[in-house]
């Protein structure tokens, strides 16, 4: 059995020495990684300037301002010699890139805004999903989202199609009532957040069909913790995605503090977060989402996130 209590200064401690190690170039989904490290860090209170300004430098470094390709690459081993459709940002790194920005301080005045927001009106598809990036053959409402935070955090929605983006996200609701990344698939968690979020940042929240029916699926997700989908077990990260999703729906007096109990025993004696109970070895997205999460059931020490983003965030 675990912890009948959060050990912050053990997860403080686990977040601090994932940061010592920043920023470096690594695997594929690197600039999401960083954005879970600098975002956790910022929760725990670990920022210090002169991490920052190295953070901020080596972010900048990984901007690509070649249209349609606009936008932030996953890490510094993808920058090629000369201008190359090989050399690309994607919609989830410039997300994650644009949050880290932001929740360091910076005021986006080396962001080649206008690039962005062309590259990503490049990548929404006729029936208003979103490619992953330019040249990709995946699309989901991951990808939408990831597009919608985009122009929300550069405050540009010019010539964005918010009605066709919005009629694909709500295509994608099941008949159970939650969301599925795609329209025809299993409602998830995941997916019922990332629909929630592009709706509420499209300002189009307002428009959802079967309201009652969304909260009712996102409420039968918990058990002894948070869990995806329907028949699945409890997952640690659930507590965000399905947590945040309530709250975008100003349903969180749903959300049972009981749920506290599954994180104290997700948390390991390293600090951070395991998938699953008393397995006893953290990771990274984990880590960082049970935080959140952590926030949204009113842990005291973790402050509280704006939910669209899932980052302490100030307009």
């Amino acid at each position: 059995m675990g912890d009948k209590n959060i050990r912050l200064e053990k997860h403080a401690e686990y977040f601090s020495m994932l940061g010592e190690q920043l920023p470096q170039q690594a695997h594929s989904s690197y600039m999401t990684g960083l954005f879970f490290v600098v975002s956790g860090s910022c929760l725990l209170g670990l920022l210090n300037e002169q991490k920052k300004a190295e953070v901020i430098e080596w972010v900048y470094e990984q901007q690509v301002e070649t249209k349609p390709f606009a936008g932030f690459r996953v890490n510094s081993s993808a920058k090629l010699t000369e201008v190359s459709r090989w050399d690309y940002a994607s919609l989830a790194s410039t997300y994650s890139a644009l949050c880290i920005l932001k929740i360091l301080g910076d005021d986006y005045t080396r962001v080649n805004k206008a690039a962005i927001v062309e590259s990503v009106k490049a990548q929404i598809t006729e029936n208003g999903c979103a490619w992953s990036h330019s040249g990709s053959v995946e699309a989901d409402v991951r990808f939408v989202y990831c597009a919608c935070c985009i122009c929300y955090l550069l405050d540009d929605w010019q010539g964005f199609p918010i009605d066709l983006v919005t009629k694909f996200v709500l295509s994608c609701q099941t008949y159970e009532g939650g969301f599925s990344i795609y329209p025809g698939f299993e409602a998830h968690g995941g997916g019922t957040f990332c629909a929630l979020s592009s709706l509420y940042l499209l300002n189009k929240i307002g428009d959802l069909p079967k309201r009652e029916s969304v909260v009712e699926w996102l409420v039968m997700r918990q058990g002894s913790g948070f869990s995806g989908r329907s028949g699945k077990a409890e997952d640690s990260c659930y507590g965000y995605w399905i947590g945040l999703s309530l709250k975008l729906l100003e349903a969180e007096r749903f959300i049972s503090k009981d749920n506290l109990e599954f994180y104290f025993e997700c948390q390991t004696p390293y600090g951070g977060f395991s998938k699953y109970p008393n397995i006893g070895v953290p990771d990274l997205t984990h880590s960082y989402l049970s935080l959140v999460a952590l926030g949204v059931l009113g842990c005291e020490g973790i402050p509280k996130v704006f939910p669209p983003l899932g980052i302490v965030f100030n307009a």
